[in-house]
């Protein structure tokens, strides 16, 4: 509500819902490792795959998780192969142990794939269906002229989307000092704020759709007595009050 101009973050808040794990990859070309690494997925772990396949006939992506639980989570994100001129060529993946999704582009819930906060249009699972052994995510080069694969490897999150997740919001704002007013009103179906309305960085105004209007004003920040101050109006006339703070 208050500074009026301000940066607004929105965000999930980090719940882990058992998407922890630890993720081994290799990315092999004709049987020569290109790249290899391992991390934890999480909630904000990825790992960017860029290699030169140029000359290779196949390509292999190798998955292997460890202390996972029960939801899965692993996919590369928008998987793409080009020629040594940029061009995309189409990418086709053969699978072994690898668990199929809900759908194409889809993550294993059915909601959209995202990794790193980032959503993904074009994925493909790599989650191991036995996690006792490796996955792979196979592509057959033979004839392609393919000179280079990329893709992001990591976990998604959240797994069926976020409906269900709670919201972080931050507010910046820059100057020499800095005051802040929100409010945050929690209900199921039926709010009770028509509109709300910060008219100073201390006076906050509230109406509900019942025809009430709540004044809220704060003081004594500034030489550390801070009071608050509630009105409830109706018909421009107050029908409730009360005061809280250091000397009231």
């Amino acid at each position: 509500l208050w500074p009026k101009k301000a940066t607004l973050m929105v965000g999930n808040y980090p719940e882990s819902h058992n998407v922890a794990r630890q993720l081994f990859y290799k990315v092999i070309g004709d049987g020569k490792v290109l790249k290899e690494g391992q991390f934890a997925p999480w909630i904000l772990g990825s790992e960017v795959i860029d290699v030169d396949v140029k000359g290779f006939q196949t390509l292999e992506i190798e998955t292997r998780v460890e202390k996972a639980r029960d939801l899965q989570t692993i996919f590369l994100g928008r998987p793409k192969l080009r020629d040594a001129a940029g061009r995309e060529i189409a990418v086709d993946f053969e699978t072994e142990n690898i668990a199929p999704s809900a759908g194409a582009n889809r993550d294993y819930a059915g909601g959209e794939v995202v990794l790193f906060g980032t959503p993904y249009a074009s994925s493909i699972a790599a989650e191991p269906a036995d996690r006792k052994q490796a996955g792979r995510l196979k592509v057959n080069l033979a004839g392609k002229n393919a000179a280079r694969f990329t893709a992001v490897l990591g976990g998604d999150y959240p797994v069926g989307g976020d409906d269900i997740h709670r919201r972080i919001i931050a507010a910046r704002s820059t100057g020499t000092e800095a005051r802040f007013l929100s409010a945050v009103e929690i209900h199921e179906a039926h709010p009770v704020i028509q509109s709300i309305e910060a008219v100073s960085a201390d006076e906050v105004v509230v109406r509900r759709f019942d025809g009430k209007t709540e004044r809220i004003r704060i003081s004594g920040l500034e030489d550390g007595t801070p009071a608050v101050e509630l009105t409830v109006e109706q018909n421009g006339e107050v029908i409730a009050s009360e005061q809280a703070g250091n000397g009231i």
